[in-house]
């Protein structure tokens, strides 16, 4: 629009062409391939205008212009308004006969409204006739509103079914079944790609686009099978054979259960004189300060101490708690667990003991009555304890004391020397008493740390950097993630819809891995607590959805390919071939993956040690943790692709990034952790996010090794439930409706 010498005018583009409505009255109607030409490109037209935010409320054949080469374009916008302003349209506007039938009702216009003028214009453009035709406006409501129309199949011979199911899914007369964009009926018409188009033409394809584009993914059943069995083998190679080579689990024979030795723990505890048990707790956990110390060690003899089974130090401890009255821990990070530490020690009575995997006494804490009591004369029975520890005390002198008691006593004595057997181990014995019954007692280790130290000055000068890093990542995080989260959702780009699922999914697995993890305490001052723990999953669900509303249009625009299986799971889509072919993909590599992982020594999860619920916690939190890496790594992938503008130098910095994950820096874990990162770029960019998920979900097993000779083998078996049911699954559907051994049972 401009003016010259006083005057208005109105510079449009010059087409060289006819419009479609004389062109179809001129030839009839136009061949099936130019028909599928033609459509493909008004519905790359209509997207774009919807994707600008724009409702064309007027689409027919004679605003559709053909031009010199054959290419359509979309014209007269003259009735278009903006789809925000939609709402406050009430009367119908537009040429009659290409109104849908909710603008006659009174509805307001919207994407949809236009899809069926679309399908007015498509079905004119292949039959070369009218869907509805009537002598007045009337006439022309009621066979809209109360008919549906001829299908083009008893119009035109041989009539491409596909193209027909397009079309009338268009001409539905309500709205909610018709596609929901004009790029989803340009999915479901033959021959085209409408997700090449509209990455062409710079628009981010929508995830109905998306999860509609893609071949169907069924495998052969000889590549099925091949998966399947490549994939268990390797997961029982890592669990029975490399595992108990190198977890702190399998290298510690434990031939006591939980359950003998916390007999044992409550008898001894009733032999130093603590009878009141109301409440008590027990696990088995790693010990941490040993581990670290023989990790040190290279010629490997204090690991060669802790596999004999019989040596005193012991990479494995036993806990037990008691206590008279309910033990009631503080929440971390929401998880409310009897611990070490929780609940602190404020109860007169409460009774902690640590013992070895062979049930002898480590450690001994006992909170004194806080009443005073009338001295008994009674000596603390030293004897008893150094029995109890299987030491010889003969072989301990007296020492200088090491560590104090950390509670009240009136009595104590320290030793040092070492274990039968063990003269280059040296140890230090120390122990308390109040009023004749022991309080405290510690064989203290060269490896063993004092828990009560004020930590260096460097060590509380990181912590206050990494709390400060981790406050400002947070921010950051919350406020970028909030700013491109709500810029998505304005332009229209975000997928609402699956952020809401995959945040109910990840809500759902957190509130299920705190419910099998928390101790229940009935006490009625705590449950109402207990049930508000549970906000910490929706907070933590929360953060993820507004992280997925950030990024995943991105990802969608940068590796389309990588998000058709994720988007027809989150479609609903389960039994889709696709979906089995990328699972089953995926816990092929990440089977690779945990056999690479399994060559570095590691540390089974804590929770395998608190009993076979918090063990079933694990399975949840894995689905949890495997979207959190696989979405993660995603992002990190799209963001640095789109800085480098280049696609393999986005790759390189991610890979360079996941690197730093890596346990060590010797040469064994620099080629596990980088066949790790080779292959999870791989699935993620090659196969896509779905299958990424499932490597992370298959790729860090940690539980227990699968021992069959030890007690917690049935409890090792639970990692490996969701693995070896999703390979089953994916098995099964990716082979779509083939048989399952393929054409080798059916009759000549």
């Amino acid at each position: 629009m401009g003016e010259s010498e006083d005057r208005l005018f109105l510079s449009m583009e010059f087409v060289d062409g006819e419009d479609l409505a004389s062109l179809l009255r001129r030839i009839g109607r136009l061949p099936d391939d130019k028909a599928i030409e033609v459509a493909q490109q008004l519905c790359s037209g209509l997207a774009a205008a919807h994707r600008s935010g724009v409702l064309h409320r007027d689409l027919k054949p004679s605003n559709v212009m053909i031009d010199g080469k054959g290419r359509a374009r979309i014209t007269d916008f003259g009735l278009a308004i903006a789809a925000s302003d939609a709402t406050h349209e009430r009367s119908p506007a537009g040429t009659p006969g290409y109104l849908a039938p909710e603008l006659l009702d009174g509805a307001s216009p919207s994407v949809q409204s236009d899809l069926y003028a679309l399908g007015l214009v498509l079905y004119e453009l292949f039959t070369g006739k009218k869907a509805f035709d009537a002598p007045s406006v009337a006439a022309l409501y009621r066979k809209q509103t109360e008919t549906n129309p001829t299908p083009p199949s008893n119009v035109v011979k041989n009539f491409d079914p596909a193209v027909e199911r397009a079309i009338l899914r268009c001409l539905d007369r309500d709205p909610a079944p018709r596609p929901r964009s004009a790029h989803a009926v340009a999915a479901a018409l033959p021959g085209g790609d409408p997700l090449a188009a509209a990455l062409a033409a710079g628009e981010t394809p929508s995830p109905e686009m998306v999860a509609a584009a893609g071949p169907q993914g069924s495998l052969r059943p000889a590549i099925a099978w091949a998966c399947l069995i490549a994939s268990v083998a390797l997961i029982l190679v890592t669990v029975t054979i490399l595992a108990p080579r190198t977890s702190d689990w399998g290298r510690t024979p434990m031939p006591k259960s939980p359950e003998v030795l916390a007999d044992r723990a409550q008898e001894l505890a009733q032999k130093l004189g603590y009878p009141d048990a109301f409440d008590r707790a027990y696990w088995i956990e790693s010990d941490q300060d040993y581990l670290d110390y023989v990790s040190h060690d290279a010629s490997g003899k204090n690991w060669g101490h802790a596999s004999s089974g019989q040596a005193w130090p012991s990479a494995m401890a036993f806990w037990f708690r008691q206590s008279p009255q309910w033990m009631t821990p503080r929440g971390d990070g929401g998880v409310q667990r009897v611990t070490r530490f929780e609940p602190p020690y404020e109860t007169s009575g409460m009774v902690t003991l640590k013992l070895d995997v062979l049930g002898r006494l480590l450690f001994l804490r006992a909170i004194p009555s806080q009443v005073e009591v009338a001295q008994t004369g009674r000596q603390p029975d030293w004897n008893l304890l150094f029995a109890e520890a299987g030491l010889d005390k003969s072989q301990f002198g007296p020492g200088a004391p090491k560590w104090a008691p950390p509670d009240r006593f009136d009595s104590s004595a320290d030793w040092d020397g070492h274990a039968t057997g063990h003269s280059d181990l040296p140890l230090h014995v120390t122990a308390a008493a109040w009023r004749g019954r022991p309080v405290y007692f510690q064989v203290i280790a060269p490896w063993d740390k004092p828990w009560q130290d004020t930590p260096p000055a460097s060590a509380i000068s990181s912590s206050k950097i990494v709390a400060a890093v981790t406050v400002t990542l947070l921010l950051a995080y919350v406020i970028g993630a909030g700013f491109f989260a709500r810029r998505n959702v304005r332009r229209g780009r975000a997928d609402v819809q699956g952020a809401v699922r995959l945040g109910v999914g990840l809500t759902f697995c957190l509130c299920a891995t705190l419910v099998l993890a928390n101790r229940f305490i009935p006490d009625p001052d705590r449950i109402w607590f207990q049930f508000l723990a549970l906000g910490v999953s929706f907070s933590v669900s929360m953060l993820a959805w507004v992280g997925y509303m950030a990024v995943e249009p991105y990802a969608r625009r940068m590796w389309p390919q990588g998000m058709i299986s994720w988007q027809r799971l989150l479609n609903g889509r389960l039994h889709d071939p696709l979906i089995g072919r990328d699972l089953l993909l995926g816990t092929l590599a990440g089977s690779v993956a945990a056999l690479a992982n399994s060559a570095n020594p590691y540390l089974v999860t804590a929770n395998f040690g608190f009993g076979v619920l918090p063990s079933l916690s694990d399975v949840p939190l894995m689905v949890f943790a495997s979207c959190f890496l696989a979405l993660l790594f995603l992002a990190i992938l799209s963001a640095l692709t789109g800085l480098f503008r280049r696609r393999w130098l986005g790759m390189l910095a991610t890979g360079t990034l996941q690197m730093l994950f890596s346990p060590g820096l010797d040469l064994r874990h620099l080629v596990a952790g980088a066949v790790i990162t080779v292959l999870f770029l791989f699935i993620l960019t090659r196969v896509g996010l779905l299958a990424a998920v499932a490597f992370c979900l298959v790729g860090t097993l940690w539980g227990p090794p699968l021992v069959f000779s030890q007690w917690y083998a049935g409890r090792a078996v639970i990692p490996l439930i969701l693995p070896l049911a999703l390979l089953l699954y994916g098995f099964y559907i990716s082979l779509g409706s083939q048989p399952i051994f393929g054409s080798a049972l059916k009759d000549d």
